[in-house]
């Protein structure tokens, strides 16, 4: 057994504090892990510490957060109901100072061992009632028609997070744009910067902890146009998520119109929203994944006239990707999720993407001039509203190209009357996944328009990922898949492709299709079957005699397979001589 586990750092302080860890809301195993600081003054967060990652409670004390939930987590897999046990003597290594073993020997022959909490037990398989268990983008129905977990699509394992699994595919290819861990931790090797922008970090005052551990820290309290001085030694300022200089390009940074950071209409704020005062449909009570998010006001509504601006941390999407997660050539794409709540169709919000060539560009956050502004998603207002509930936005970058040193621009710009809860940003990710292309032509060489596809697993049980229909020319597409072993169906064809960062992104399909259904096999009197694709319609039809092209076909049916091998049965069958079936998918 190996008993050198556990980080000390957790207990060092007192043999009596509360330590949580993980948990779920139903829907995610947590992996965060909290400490109760029963000593803390009971300095209930105002109005403009939002960002604070600590809960206050009326007795004095208060719950730190050690390690937020994802990817920088040193703790275990994320589970829920497991038991936390103190042991004084847990680690091999000897503690000669007595700070974690309260007892100073400075002999290292006689020191008791270094002291650490073990987890013990609780939960960590499929949550019936969740969609995604492991949090890795990809719903675990969906890991389990790619293969499960033979083929490396557990739905309990997040690559992210356990980054030394063994046998775990990647979801996608990211982008690193999340929070910024702190380099030169303490006999620690540095972490690299987020895969995901989950907007998750410590606060200032529990900065100790990330220092030691290369968890992201924000290195100044609050948020927003009142943002107070970075606090001294609490983190680089290059660190956590939020700039407090514009020159700080690698962080997050908001102001308004594109001059002042510090006018009060510039109202984003990183941290935690609280809906208790503009309600729920307005605000949202929590944050999609963790705890922060970046929101106009985060407990209020945004204010009239204003042009409210969030920048991302600089960004290059060069391809083959450079600062990802795998080191691919593929197409990007943009995924974010939104709440919106704007007052009318006057009142909109705006993506778009800052390209600056100068070092005043760089450093002010604004266009070239010979290089203006290009919009990445479409102006939208009060009719895109998410009504109270969370909301993916999922934007192909193609017409980027390959754009290097960029800002993607969040705005919200309001008009003179009407406000509401505004705009509010989690888990935005810049990713890359697999992509299944094709074409099916007839036996000339001429594309066929029109044919459905579908795009189904390996363990198929009759559950289809997704449909498309061919274009005219004959070609389809399925992009930004998560990466795993697909089977593509059309008529009574399915092709097989394994796709994974290593061996391929891209699978490339030319076929020469008949729309007429091949392999018919009659059973009995009246009875046929052929091999069909789940999902698509197919068409039984007779005629009594064969003549070319000027057979009369008769349809007897139309039917949707739910299996790969479909049969009928004609109820009439064949009367009084010969007759004929056939089977064809079915075109719009």
């Amino acid at each position: 057994a190996d008993y050198t586990r556990g980080v000390s750092g957790y207990v060092a302080e007192e043999p009596n504090i509360l330590v949580l860890f993980g948990g779920t809301d139903g829907e995610y195993m947590m992996s965060d892990t909290w400490w109760y600081d029963s000593g803390a003054a009971d300095d209930t967060t105002d109005g403009g510490d939002e960002d604070d990652t600590t809960s206050t409670t009326g007795s004095g004390g208060k719950w730190r957060m050690l390690e937020p939930h994802g990817e920088h987590s040193h703790g275990p897999t994320p589970r829920a109901f497991a038991s936390l046990v103190y042991a004084q003597n847990g680690q091999e290594a000897p503690d000669v100072e007595g700070m974690s073993a309260y007892l100073s020997t400075h002999d290292a022959e006689t020191a008791p061992a270094d002291s650490v909490c073990f987890l013990f037990g609780g939960r960590s398989g499929t949550l019936p009632t969740g969609r995604d268990t492991d949090d890795d983008k990809i719903e675990d129905g969906v890991e389990h028609a790619l293969g499960g977990p033979i083929v490396g699509r557990n739905p309990n394992v997040n690559s992210l997070i356990e980054t030394n699994h063994l046998t775990e595919l990647p979801a996608y290819v990211y982008k690193r744009i999340g929070s910024i861990p702190p380099s030169g931790g303490e006999g620690e090797e540095a972490l690299p910067i987020g895969a995901i922008a989950d907007f998750e970090a410590l606060s200032p005052d529990d900065a100790n902890f990330g220092l030691l551990l290369d968890i992201p820290v924000q290195s100044f309290e609050f948020s927003g146009p009142d943002r107070t001085e970075v606090i001294t030694g609490a983190a680089p300022t290059e660190a956590g998520i939020e700039a407090f200089h514009r020159e700080n390009l690698g962080l997050w940074f908001h102001q308004h119109g594109g001059e002042n950071p510090y006018s009060p209409l510039d109202v984003w704020e990183r941290g935690c929203p609280d809906s208790s005062l503009a309600g729920t449909v307005a605000v949202p009570p929590y944050a999609h994944r963790g705890r922060w998010v970046w929101g106009t006001d985060l407990d209020s509504v945004y204010p009239n006239n204003a042009h409210m601006e969030l920048y991302s941390g600089l960004i290059s999407l060069d391809i083959p990707c450079t600062n990802c997660t795998e080191v691919v050539s593929s197409k990007y794409i943009l995924v974010f999720n939104e709440w919106l709540d704007l007052a009318d169709e006057n009142d909109i919000v705006r993506v778009d993407i800052v390209r600056p060539k100068t070092l005043s560009d760089f450093n002010n956050r604004r266009s070239n001039p010979a290089f203006p502004p290009r919009q990445v998603v479409e102006d939208r207002n009060s009719s895109f509203n998410t009504a109270g509930a969370w909301r993916e936005v999922s934007q192909p970058l193609d017409i980027l190209g390959a754009e290097t040193n960029i800002f993607f621009r969040f705005s919200l710009i309001s008009d003179s009357s009407g406000v509401a809860g505004g705009w509010y940003i989690d888990d935005l990710r810049i990713l890359q996944g697999a992509e299944v292309v094709g074409v099916v032509s007839n036996d000339l060489g001429a594309g066929l328009s029109g044919v459905q596809v579908q795009l189904l697993g390996t363990n198929i049980n009759n559950v289809v990922l997704d449909s498309t229909f061919t274009g005219s020319d004959g070609g389809y597409q399925f992009g930004a898949l998560p990466f795993g072993c697909y089977q593509v169906g059309f008529a009574g064809t399915l092709l097989n492709v394994c796709l994974d960062p290593v061996n391929g992104v891209v699978a490339g399909f030319q076929t020469v299709l008949s729309l007429e259904i091949s392999g018919l096999i009659v059973v009995g009197p009246g009875m046929i079957t052929w091999p069909a694709v789940p999902g698509l319609q197919y068409r039984v039809e007779f005629a009594d005699s064969l003549m070319g092209e000027a057979t009369v076909w008769s349809e007897l049916g139309t039917f949707t397979a739910t299996s790969t091998l479909e049969s009928f049965t004609d109820p009439i069958g064949v009367v009084d001589g010969e007759g004929f079936y056939r089977v064809v998918q079915v075109v719009p």
